[in-house]
Parts: structure tokens; C-alpha cells; sequence
């Protein structure tokens, strides 16, 4: 999983003043469509992108969904569970994983 600070993902529109000066404005107006394929908590700054393409064969449908999405302790660095998010998106490399696990028969 490549980690990363959900602040990077936001939008901000741009303007020119009477002074040619290009300026941004002060609050988002949207995000990046990237936003829409990241694991994260509303509460969390810290966003977590899958870059397998695993992912693509999940059904996140309610009723019918066909896996579970769990940490990974094989190569999961543990250490960065306990860690703030500022700490973990200081991190240079990426260190989480999760497993995806059938909860039907695949057939």
C-alpha cells in the first residue's frame, strides 16, 4: 500500500488578479479521482492507495460481497501500527499490506 497525506489529493481552483498575480484559492473545491480507490478513516489523515491489481477482481457490493480486507502480518512493519499519522507519512517507502480473503467460493 502506498501511504500518503489525504491533503495531497485536494483541489484548489486558481484565479489571475488585476495585478497578474495567480493566486489560489484558500479553501478545496474537490479532490483527486485517486481519492475514490484509497482505504481510509474520515478521522485520519492518512490515506492508503492498493497498487495491485488484485483489487480489481473485489465486490464491495453489500449483500454480495465476495472478500474481506485484512492487515497483513506477513509483510506488514508492524512498528508503524502504534505510530502517529504524521509519523507514517514521513516514511519513505511503503511498509503496509493488507490480505484480501475470500469469504465465498470462488469458482
Amino acid at each position: 500500500l502506498i501511504h500518503m497525506d489525504r491533503a495531497y489529493l485536494k483541489m484548489y481552483s486558481w484565479s489571475i488578479g488585476e495585478d497578474g498575480v495567480e493566486r489560489k484559492s484558500t479553501e478545496a473545491q474537490n479532490h483527486q479521482l485517486l481519492l475514490n480507490y484509497c482505504f481510509g478513516n474520515a478521522d485520519s489523515s492518512v490515506l492508503l492507495y492498493p497498487y495491485s491489481s488484485v483489487v480489481n477482481f473485489i465486490n464491495h457490493g453489500g449483500k454480495k460481497a465476495n472478500a474481506k480486507i485484512q492487515w497483513s502480518r506477513r509483510g506488514s512493519n508492524e512498528s508503524w501500527f502504534d505510530e502517529p499519522s504524521s509519523t507514517v507519512q514521513t516514511h519513505k517507502k511503503a511498509a503496509l499490506m493488507f490480505e484480501i480473503v475470500a469469504v465465498t467460493d470462488i469458482t
